[in-house]
């Protein structure tokens, strides 16, 4: 059932229970209709906290949708939030930056790079602003325009520097410089990407983002011409996520190492 029709099948659950039990409590005629007029004001009112309470509980869903790389599902919720969402351009953005991840977590960079850059700054909020460079630049990278990459990372830290607690936001700065950090790998300079994969690996994460780290530090290893660096690295990511894409390319690797 869409998200809008959960809140409209909702609210007439409130008005039907109040119409019932106006017929149950009374038989007077006047004090039936104060109740039945009671029960949809109730229902009218009511309609902002229970479109609230669906999508509370819808982004909830996504959350867990993602981190489960079920992408279908995520796409499936994220269709249904922007028809709820339909009168909130800054939540729309929002959800277009989130469906550039579900395109990125699917390996489709190109699609997710252009839905990225199509996203309106000004409605998405500064706040998010970090966020979006970044995930830009990670796409960037993973089609291999490293110096561009680069460039955005750039960006999405100093985003982060004029934002009050986006730069301490321990996640963000973790995927920043893992993003950074792979975008030297691919644009040539990888002393300086091995370097900051190390930091932003050490920080933690989920077991998705840090076998993308490792991947990149192996190649970065692999840059620098220390193949055991490398194969260590690669056996790190195909350990933290073997069915994502970087724990499989990290696989690939060192089957090709091997034979």
């Amino acid at each position: 059932m869409k998200l809008s029709r959960k809140v409209d099948f909702l609210q007439l659950a409130i008005a039907f229970g109040i119409g019932t039990l106006a017929l149950v409590v009374t038989s007077d005629p006047k004090a039936r209709f104060v109740l039945v007029v009671l029960g949809l004001v109730l229902a009218i009112v009511s309609k902002a906290r229970l479109g609230a309470l669906v999508a509370k509980r819808a982004f909830s869903h996504l959350q867990r949708s993602i981190e489960a790389e079920n992408y279908p599902a995520a796409r499936t919720t994220i269709g249904d939030l922007r028809e709820l969402y339909s009168y909130s351009p800054p939540t729309i953005e929002l959800l277009h930056l989130t469906e550039g991840h579900v395109l990125a977590g699917e390996g489709k960079h190109a699609e997710a790079i252009h839905l990225y850059e199509s996203i309106a700054r000004d409605r998405l909020g500064a706040i998010y602003l970090p966020l979006l460079l970044n995930n830009l630049a990670w796409s960037l990278a993973e089609i291999g325009d490293g110096r561009r990459a680069v460039d955005v990372s750039r960006q999405s830290l100093e985003a982060s520097e004029e934002i009050t607690g986006a730069a301490t936001n321990e996640d963000l700065r973790a995927a920043q410089l893992g993003t950074r950090g792979a975008a030297l790998v691919v644009a040539g300079e990888a002393k300086e990407g091995v370097e900051l994969l190390e930091q932003s690996l050490a920080r933690g994460g989920n077991a998705f983002s840090q076998a993308a780290r490792a991947f990149y530090l192996g190649e970065g290893h692999l840059a620098l011409g220390d193949r055991a660096a490398a194969e260590e690295a690669w056996r790190r990511a195909e350990d933290a996520s073997p069915r994502s894409a970087s724990g499989r390319r990290a696989a690939a690797r060192l089957s090709d190492s091997s034979s």
